[in-house]
C-alpha cells in the first residue's frame, strides 16, 4: 500500500500495528488499508467498539471492586469508632453513677462472692467500698442499693461532731487554718 506520492505505507505481509494505522490515517488510506487486510469498515468498527466496550467492562470491574474494598474499609473503621464511643459512654454512666451514690447509705447488705459484708445496711458507699465491689464484681449491686431519698436533716445534726481530715478548723482567734495534716 502506497499513498499517492508512492510512499510505502505498508508492505505485503506486515503485522498492522498501531503506529501503522497511525500513518495510514495521516495519508487517508484507512479503508484501503481495510481492504487489505480483509476487512471492512463496518466490520473494523464493530470489532473496535467491541474491544473497547470489553476494555471499559474490565477497568469498571477493576474501579467497582476497589469502590468495594474501600467501602469495607471505611465500614470497619465505622464501626470501631462507634463500639468505642460505646465504651466511653458507659464508662461515663458507670462513673456518673458512682460520683451520685458516693456518701449515700445503702438499703441492703452488700456481700462479696465470698460472702464477706462489704457494706451492711445504712453504711455509707465510699471510695474503698466502690473499689472492694468492683473487685469483687458485685458493683451493680452496690449502685443499684444507693438510698436516694433526701433525708431530713436538722439544724443539730448539719454540725458534726468531728472535722474531716480536710476541713478547716477555727481557732479562737476567728481565723481559720488548714489541720496539720493537709499539704499547707
Amino acid at each position: 500500500m502506497r499513498t499517492d506520492d508512492g510512499l510505502i505505507i505498508a508492505a505485503s505481509g506486515q503485522i498492522v500495528t498501531e503506529s501503522l494505522l497511525d500513518r495510514a490515517q495521516i495519508y487517508a488510506k484507512e479503508i484501503e488499508l481495510l481492504n487489505a487486510v480483509g476487512l471492512n469498515l463496518a466490520t473494523a468498527v464493530r470489532s473496535t467498539v467491541s474491544d473497547r466496550w470489553l476494555e471499559n467492562k474490565v477497568q469498571l470491574g477493576d474501579r467497582a471492586s476497589i469502590a468495594q474494598e474501600n467501602l469495607n474499609t471505611f465500614w470497619q473503621a465505622l464501626k470501631a469508632k462507634a463500639e468505642k464511643l460505646q465504651r466511653r459512654s458507659r464508662r461515663a454512666m458507670k462513673n456518673q453513677r458512682i460520683e451520685q451514690a458516693l456518701g449515700r447509705p445503702v438499703t441492703r447488705v452488700i456481700l462479696d462472692p465470698e460472702e464477706n459484708v462489704i457494706l451492711n445496711v445504712g453504711e455509707l458507699i465510699t471510695h474503698c467500698a466502690v473499689s472492694q465491689a468492683e473487685t469483687s464484681g458485685v458493683l451493680n449491686i452496690l449502685l443499684s442499693s444507693v438510698y436516694s431519698k433526701e433525708p431530713q436533716i436538722s439544724d443539730k445534726e448539719l454540725r458534726a461532731s468531728e472535722h474531716g481530715t480536710a476541713a478547716l478548723v477555727h481557732h479562737g482567734n476567728g481565723r481559720s487554718q488548714l489541720e496539720s495534716k493537709s499539704i499547707l
